[in-house]
């Protein structure tokens, strides 16, 4: 159990934090006078510099499971000052078929703890936190569905920046699952896959093809076969070269001309990949 030893826990407001996020490390509990004191620091952690509450956040992003630092915040009645953002989550009404376990706020928690159990990237970790932020800015009218919440999330994140300073790979990974997480699971035509996980892979020095997927499916539940095998299906296309388009071509035709053929051998490596499934060979492939 975290207990302060006295009043003067509160004369440093950033302790508030600092409490949430050793019960994170730790995986230990804060005893409740202690969730007071952190009550008291509401006014002082406005004014705090926001590098120590970010600080904080890299920390508590680390651990095994993120969610208990917010969970402790949020019991704190600190959240709303600390992460504003987020604290809009809650009691944002989804479709209870699609989430049983609630609100936008508990499936945000559920998520970045599922993730985490994945990967160790933080910038992934928070790509997590952040995918759904744009529920917090729903329409009342509109909920339990959250239509555009992609472009909702984008402008909140932004946001969040202006008000924070976020760090730049934070802000990279976050844009990129707030964009791609709910088209990513739906997919079908080649081209767009293909585009998709080019893209990805443009990501890797701060989200690699693995972190995706672990955001992913801890969002969704499931990869599809694309994303499962996107490795291999990346090599493939790699394979292919804007050096090996024919000479007579020039400029824009080049580069239609190597998405063509990238396109076609993503084609042919999920055709193989599909084929060995359906006779149960997937393991060798």
């Amino acid at each position: 159990i975290i207990r302060a030893v006295s009043p003067h826990f509160t004369e440093d407001p950033v302790r508030a934090l600092r409490a949430a996020r050793q019960a994170a490390e730790f995986g230990f509990s804060i005893a409740e006078q202690t969730s007071r004191y952190m009550h008291a620091c509401r006014e002082e952690l406005k004014g705090e510099p926001q590098e120590r509450i970010v600080a904080e956040l890299r920390r508590a992003l680390q651990a095994e499971r993120p969610s208990v630092f917010f969970r402790a915040l949020e019991r704190a009645g600190i959240l709303s000052v600390t992460f504003p953002e987020l604290s809009l989550l809650i009691g944002k009404t989804q479709p209870q078929e699609y989430h049983p376990e609630g609100d936008a706020w508990q499936h945000t928690l559920l998520v970045v703890d599922r993730a985490a159990s994945k990967t160790a990237n933080v910038a992934a970790r928070f790509a997590a936190l952040v995918h759904d932020l744009g529920k917090g800015m729903t329409p009342k009218a509109m909920e339990p569905h959250h239509y555009g919440h992609e472009q909702r999330g984008l402008e909140q994140l932004a946001a969040w920046d202006r008000r924070v300073t976020l760090p730049k790979d934070w802000l990279r990974a976050g844009r990129f699952l707030i964009e791609q997480h709910m088209r990513a699971p739906l997919l079908e035509r080649p081209g767009k896959i293909a585009a998709l996980l080019l893209a990805i892979d443009k990501q890797r020095s701060v989200l690699t093809l693995a972190d995706f997927n672990a955001v992913i499916e801890a969002d969704h539940h499931s990869l599809p076969d694309y994303l499962r095998h996107g490795e291999r299906l990346l090599a493939a296309m790699h394979g292919i070269s804007g050096k090996d388009a024919p000479k007579e071509l020039r400029g824009r035709a080049i580069g239609q001309w190597l998405a063509g053929r990238q396109t076609a051998r993503l084609v042919r490596e999920l055709a193989a990949l599909r084929a060995a499934s359906r006779s149960g060979d997937a393991g060798t492939v």
